[in-house]
């Protein structure tokens, strides 16, 4: 169940997601594909190791972890433009 699972998020992500046109994909050790496998893929392993009543809560902070750390990360790069 938790291999369809993965799947499955992988799968919508590719399909939804809209990733930052900043990310220069080549320069990394790993492909988009293989990102979104991946961080799926502890997703789910996240979530279903929780109690079912807390999966909600913690998801919503993880998503707002997420946010925070893209805000930053977008903040640092738009800095790193405007000073070359």
């Amino acid at each position: 169940m938790q291999d369809n699972a993965t799947s499955q998020l992988a799968q919508l992500t590719r399909e939804e997601a809209v990733f930052a046109d900043n990310i220069d994909w080549s320069a990394l050790d790993i492909t988009k594909e293989q990102a979104i496998d991946a961080m799926a893929d502890k997703v789910i392993q996240q979530l279903t190791s929780i109690n079912e009543d807390d999966r909600a809560i913690v998801a919503m902070a993880t998503l707002c972890k997420l946010l925070v750390e893209n805000l930053a990360f977008q903040a640092m790069l738009k800095n790193n433009l405007t000073e070359k």
